[in-house]
């Protein structure tokens, strides 16, 4: 970095401390997206990022504290999105070629117009100095140095990607330097010319040189004073300086979990990471939060009910933002006490255990289906299972439908879409806060299982609908 940009780079971090205070002292205008997406370009063969919830995105953007995710469909029409700012300057986020992300910084009263053809945007901009090469920066820039390609610091991350590129690790790594070098001229460039307002220059080139941080194992290699001093809780509400700092934590933390690919998936003790970041001198205020929530949302993912309910209680004395912790509560339904049944709810609303809802069937065998609407293969095993119930209709046996979704209406839908005859289905409302799904190990899912006349536990690995020895084990059941 040279001298006049690292002074520039001083400049804009001081203003981004500075702005804060200064947002609540000035009116912040709507800012106005207006997308066209007239056709879109899907590459078979590769995974798409996916948004917190895991939710299909083409833009987002963050208020609040709070990321909005939203997926602007193919159409004759533009749509246009309001964004009410918290700050002078936010990032408008577009997932480009479903791996990639270009940036859009964006002023209090901005309206900025977008056309995608073909997955390509072509950005105009209401704001008099900017021009054509400054509201399209990034896609010119990916044009000229990766012409229908990736970048390399885009192929470093997806394996996928990597293990097509010939070029070693460290020689893409030095390829992904030169790339990222080439766009400090573009800027620099269109500062001399007043296309581009110096502040959000300044963010263009913050950006990269955080990106450019990142390659490799240099930033592995900081000592603690080091990487404090890149510490910055301003710079958060943009996208790549969260990624720097999930990215700087887990070259520092993420090796003390222990995390391994076991028969029914991934297994891993994230519990490790969540104590080092909570004891750490590095990260304070919201970056240091930022890290716990994603370390609490991989404990809640993958441990027993009795780690959770312990580390929900450091989670919520480690936390300086008590909303945080609320809105996470909430969000996985952790509300409830720890159980030793697994709470169901029915269709209409209405609440039971699963021990009372078989005594109520006590007499007659229960099959039962652990499924979700977002599941793949749960939902490919449906027309078999439809058939399977069709079989034994008017016979002594019940099917049980039990769903792992916590959009409630996206359950209602798929129920209705698949349309199963005599099917009984429920949901699983303390997925996180029942000791009884822990002792049976579900999830993951699909899973079978079945249930005598007497409601003892019978097969706790059942056979799918979709094999040949359902039939039998049914037929010997019944």
């Amino acid at each position: 970095m040279n001298r006049t940009r690292s002074a520039s780079y001083r400049l804009i971090l001081f203003l981004l401390l500075a702005i804060p205070s200064l947002a609540n002292a000035i009116a912040l205008k709507p800012i106005i997206v207006i997308v066209h997406n007239q056709s879109e370009k899907k590459i078979s063969g590769l995974p798409s990022i996916r948004g917190e919830n895991g939710e299909p995105f083409n833009f987002f953007y963050q208020v609040g504290g709070k990321i909005e995710y939203l997926l602007i469909p193919k159409g004759d029409k533009p749509v246009q999105i309001d964004i009410h700012p918290d700050h002078p300057m936010i990032e408008l986020v577009y997932l480009y070629k479903q791996l990639d992300k270009i940036s859009y910084f964006l002023s209090s009263g901005d309206t900025l117009y977008i056309d995608i053809v073909d997955g390509k945007p072509n950005a105009y901009h209401s704001n008099a100095i900017t021009t054509h090469e400054n509201a399209n920066l990034e896609i010119l820039w990916r044009e000229r140095i990766a012409p229908g390609d990736y970048l390399s610091v885009i192929k470093l991350k997806e394996s996928l990607l990597r293990k097509k590129d010939p070029l070693s690790t460290p020689e893409l790594e030095h390829k992904a330097n030169n790339e990222i070098n080439a766009i400090y001229p573009i800027i620099d460039s269109l500062v001399r010319n007043k296309s581009m307002l110096p502040g959000i220059a300044a963010l263009y080139r913050i950006k990269y040189d955080f990106i450019k941080r990142a390659i490799g194992d240099d930033l592995d290699k900081m000592n603690d004073e080091q990487l404090k001093a890149l510490m910055v809780d301003s710079l958060l509400r943009y996208d790549f300086y969260r990624r720097f700092i999930f990215r700087s934590a887990n070259g520092r933390y993420g090796k003390l979990n222990k995390v391994s690919m076991g028969n029914t998936g991934t297994v891993g003790d994230f519990r490790p990471g969540y104590d080092a970041v909570a004891t750490s001198t590095i990260y304070e205020g919201s970056a240091r939060e930022l890290l716990l929530k994603a370390s609490m949302t991989n404990i809640v993912k993958y441990a027993t009910v009795d780690q959770i309910d312990e580390y929900l209680k450091k989670f919520e004395r480690d936390l300086q933002d008590k909303q945080i912790y609320t809105d996470f509560v909430e969000k996985y339904e952790l509300k409830s006490k720890v159980s030793n049944d697994i709470m169901l709810e029915a269709v209409d609303g209405s609440g039971i255990s699963l021990m009372k809802l078989l005594e109520r069937y006590n007499g007659t065998p229960v099959y039962i289906d652990w499924w979700a609407s977002w599941c793949v293969p749960c939902i490919a095993a449906m027309p078999a299972s439809k058939n399977l119930v069709q079989q034994y209709q008017g016979k002594a046996i019940v099917f049980l439908y039990l769903s792992f979704d916590d959009n409630i209406e996206k359950w209602k839908e798929k129920i209705k879409a698949l349309n199963i005859p005599n099917a009984v289905h429920y949901r699983v409302a303390n997925v996180k806060r029942s000791r009884m799904l822990d002792k049976l190990k579900i999830p993951p899912i699909p899973r079978y299982m079945l249930y005598d006349k007497n409601s003892r536990l019978v097969h706790e690995n059942a056979p799918s609908p979709e094999s040949t020895e359902v039939l039998t084990l049914l037929n010997g059941i019944i």
